[in-house]
């Protein structure tokens, strides 16, 4: 996307219910700027070793203290931001 590599994955076979080790080595071996993955259904935003690893969570499931969530990426030339909206609704 906008000449930068990003690895996707819903994350159940890089073991994210533990860490999220295996995704930011295959990230690197991909030499991907950005790191998307699921799974857990709890959102998740940080910096690690210059890749961004995010879990937008989920909209209508999230899990465990997890609000419901979406994640956006925007990228600009060489600056890419990543942010996490939380949705403030009740489920039916």
């Amino acid at each position: 996307m906008g000449g930068h590599r990003i690895f996707i994955t819903h994350g159940h076979r890089y073991g994210v219910k533990s860490n999220t080790v295996a995704i930011l080595e295959r990230a690197k071996k991909l030499q991907a700027r950005v790191a998307i993955y699921g799974h857990t259904h709890v959102a998740d935003l940080r910096e690690e070793e210059g890749v961004i690893i995010m879990n937008p969570g989920s909209p209508v499931q999230p899990r465990g203290e997890s609000r419901a969530s979406v994640g956006l990426l925007e990228i600009n030339g060489e600056e890419i931001k990543a942010k996490l909206y939380l949705i403030d609704y009740i489920y039916p």
